[in-house]
């Protein structure tokens, strides 16, 4: 696992998130039961700050797209997730661009 790059999706958790959200979606489960799946599966509360923060905005990001943002990703854990520890700071300090990328997915969700 790894990125290759600045955008939210060019890093393997992302990618693979979002393709799981897709699939689940495509297979007819509803917004809410491909999210509850995936916080089943991916257990984004770990330690991992970055993980955490990674999986948050992946899956906000990828329901914005969608037309499928849920209130409780938006409010309650994107916002949080991009701002926790490790993950708040390996993403806002790696660069120049992952930085306005990061703040670009913040606007579009309507985070602070």
């Amino acid at each position: 696992m790894g990125a290759w790059g600045t955008s939210i999706f060019s890093d393997d958790n992302a990618a693979d998130l979002r393709e799981d959200y897709r699939d689940l979606i495509g297979n007819g489960l509803s917004g809410s039961e491909a999210t509850d799946r995936l916080i089943e599966e991916w257990q984004p509360d770990g330690n991992d700050g970055y993980f955490v923060a990674t999986f948050w905005l992946a899956l906000a990001l990828t329901q914005w797209k969608c037309g499928r943002l849920e209130e409780r990703v938006k409010a309650e854990k994107a916002p949080r997730g991009s701002r926790q520890g490790a993950g708040a700071a390996s993403i806002t300090t790696a660069g120049t661009d992952e930085n306005q990328a990061t703040h670009s997915v913040q606007l579009r969700l309507g985070a602070d």
